[in-house]
């Protein structure tokens, strides 16, 4: 049941988002929009006004005489945001190294990479994706470009279930102690090279994974004929 305090659709928009980030709705499922509201004591129209919004932000897609379905991604649509997730990613790491940051904060992305290395030695994936949503959340604040990490907080969104379906933690975590390094030295270029070479290993596994899954649906379908 949601909490009230803010409007209703907006509360029905964080509780939609919620629901699609966590799993709980995934791509290309229907939003049943009478029964949302009815689990939640609202009416349907807060749930159609969030349904709108969430269609704004890339997250559902609304259909004519259909209703509202979680969005699906496009294979195209998914390289192009990786491509520009890298661009967004090295910019805001050479700014946070130009900024030069406090000690304090270079700590904080430490602690974040080994409670990540944690995450991933239990096999915890939930665990280890938060700590590294706020891995990049403490980059975006140090970069101080509020107008670059709106952006890149809607791609991260749009793509969110791409992303952990193709990590490797601890290739990542790799990836993540030398930008810390980079920011933490005051070197922009190097922090701008490796938060773009960052993004784009996440790609090349995201290309990797797509093609031993169309590996093994071809094997599959030879197999049954």
């Amino acid at each position: 049941m949601i909490e009230r305090g803010e409007s209703l659709s907006v509360l029905a928009y964080k509780r939609l988002e919620e629901m699609i980030l966590t799993g709980e709705l995934r791509p290309g499922q229907r939003i049943n929009e009478a029964q949302f509201a009815a689990a939640n004591g609202l009416s349907r129209g807060p749930v159609r006004e969030a349904c709108r919004a969430l269609e704004r932000a890339a997250l559902v897609t609304m259909t004519p005489a259909k209703g509202a379905f979680v969005r699906e991604i496009s294979q195209k649509h998914l390289a192009e945001v990786y491509d520009l997730r890298a661009a967004l990613t090295g910019m805001m790491c050479g700014l946070a190294a130009a900024n030069q940051p406090d000690p304090a904060s270079c700590d904080k992305l430490e602690l974040l990479n080994t409670e990540m290395t944690a995450a991933a030695d239990r096999d915890d994936t939930e665990g280890y994706y938060a700590a590294n949503l706020r891995f990049h959340d403490i980059i975006s604040d140090l970069a101080g470009n509020d107008t670059a990490r709106r952006v890149y907080d809607g791609l991260v969104k749009e793509t969110h279930w791409h992303r952990i379906a193709a990590m490797s933690a601890y290739e990542s975590i790799d990836e993540h102690t030398m930008i810390i390094a980079a920011i933490r030295a005051g070197d922009r270029e190097e922090a701008r090279r490796c938060g773009e070479a960052h993004v784009a290993s996440g790609k090349r596994r995201w290309i990797k994974r797509r093609a031993e899954q169309e590996a093994s649906a071809a094997n599959r379908k030879e197999e049954a004929a």
